[in-house]
């Protein structure tokens, strides 16, 4: 690891992507399954997924909506997130905000990518950026939620490649207030010419993930005011939290259906780091008002992570040293 100050920056940032005034056509409430709801969950998730899965390949903004809808978030829901991330050392920190709207969640961001055309073996997340404008007290208290999801931008980044921000926005029924604001940058590649022509330029954007695909550690987990945990991710790591989460994308890999989809060793999927970096930041004491996270190389089952945070910095990389993901808080 190198002791050079270089500031983690993320892939994106909103401010940094012009606003290019179009807005998504607004689509009725859609009645969408919660994870507890087994077959109807598994049902609507692969519908949308299986249609982009085994469909072609496009990047058309123009399909995109606003996408929304309820969850009603039962207690044993709840338990169900917090004993996924619940470890040896008890439960999850008092405070801790997960990201237990996630299910429906997956389910918006599945139907829009199915009306955008894009399939999702070209699809690479690389960013997740979350704020709760309220501070995280409102976000944990409500159980009534309502969800909206939409394309922000669709930003050119190569000769075949562009950048998908998606918004998801979640408030409280009950209070009727924004409780939570988190976009989402994804990389498409393998899109057509014609569909990469037609989105948006921005250089800034391009050079921030170019930028962000080439960092190396910077954090010296043992220099002053730096704190460090070690993060086993478990063999069966990826396929429960996909039962709790919603996220079943078989591209991860594990199982027979990921072998058929072409998946190699299995990874954990990028949410679900999100959620044990927050655990941990959350027992540290950390204030999660906001957080913003990198997503730079998978994470394959069965390994050993190193979290080390100095400041609002930090970074996870793999016991050879190499960086999987960094962010703010």
């Amino acid at each position: 690891m190198t002791d050079a100050p270089i500031l983690p920056q993320p892939l994106f940032r909103p401010s940094d992507i012009r606003r290019s005034g179009r807005e998504s056509r607004r689509a009725p409430p859609l009645r969408l399954p919660s994870t507890e709801q087994g077959l109807r969950y598994a049902l609507a998730y692969w519908s949308a997924t299986l249609r982009s899965l085994c469909g072609g390949h496009r990047v058309q903004p123009g399909n995109a909506q606003r996408y929304r809808t309820r969850l009603h978030l039962s207690s044993a829901l709840l338990q169900r997130w917090h004993d996924l991330f619940a470890d040896g050392r008890g439960a999850v920190p008092k405070g801790c905000p997960l990201l237990v709207s996630q299910s429906v969640g997956t389910l918006l961001v599945a139907r829009l990518f199915a009306d955008l055309g894009v399939n999702l073996r070209h699809v690479l997340h690389l960013s997740h950026a979350i704020s709760h404008p309220l501070g995280t007290a409102p976000a944990l208290a409500a159980t009534r939620l309502l969800l909206s999801c939409r394309l922000l931008h669709c930003v050119r980044m190569g000769v075949d490649s562009v950048l998908l921000v998606v918004q998801t926005r979640v408030g409280d029924e009950t209070a009727g207030r924004c409780v939570a604001v988190a976009e989402d940058g994804f990389l498409v590649r393998c899109v057509p010419t014609h569909d990469v022509a037609a989105a948006e330029a921005d250089r800034t954007a391009m050079r921030s993930v170019l930028t962000g695909r080439r960092r190396g550690c910077a954090i010296d987990p043992e220099a002053p005011g730096a704190m460090h945990a070690h993060i086993p991710i478990a063999p069966d790591a990826a396929q429960r939290y996909g039962r709790v989460a919603g996220d079943l994308n078989p591209v991860r890999g594990g199982g027979l259906l990921g072998w058929v989809m072409g998946a190699g060793t299995p990874v954990v999927q990028g949410m679900y780091l999100r959620n044990r970096v927050v655990r941990e930041l959350a027992a540290w004491g950390c204030a999660l008002d906001r957080l913003t996270i990198t997503f730079k190389n998978p994470v394959q089952v069965g390994q050993t992570l190193l979290l080390a945070r100095l400041d609002d910095r930090f970074e996870v990389s793999t016991q050879s040293g190499v960086l999987v993901a960094l962010g703010e808080c």
